[in-house]
């Protein structure tokens, strides 16, 4: 799976990553990428939903609707951006 931010987004995503975690985006994305799917992998059931979608992942099909913001993208993962 890729994420494309343009220039502006990215760079705020970035600083706050930075500030908050102290790590780059791209670490920040593996941590998390790493907790999820531990998350999953403890589960001892997962719908065929959940689980098409993590094969998607997984083989680098899955396609989302639209683009997103790196807004979008953090309050996904929970982060508040102010």
């Amino acid at each position: 799976m890729q994420i494309t931010l343009d220039s502006y987004d990215k760079e705020n995503a970035e600083k706050m990553v930075r500030a908050e975690y102290g790590l780059s985006l791209n670490q920040y994305m593996v941590m998390e990428t790493k907790k999820l799917a531990n998350q999953y992998l403890s589960e001892d059931y997962v719908s065929p939903e959940t689980q098409s979608v993590i094969d998607q992942a997984v083989t680098g099909t899955l396609k989302t609707s639209k683009p997103q913001s790196a807004d979008d993208f953090l309050k996904n993962l929970g982060i508040t951006v102010e």
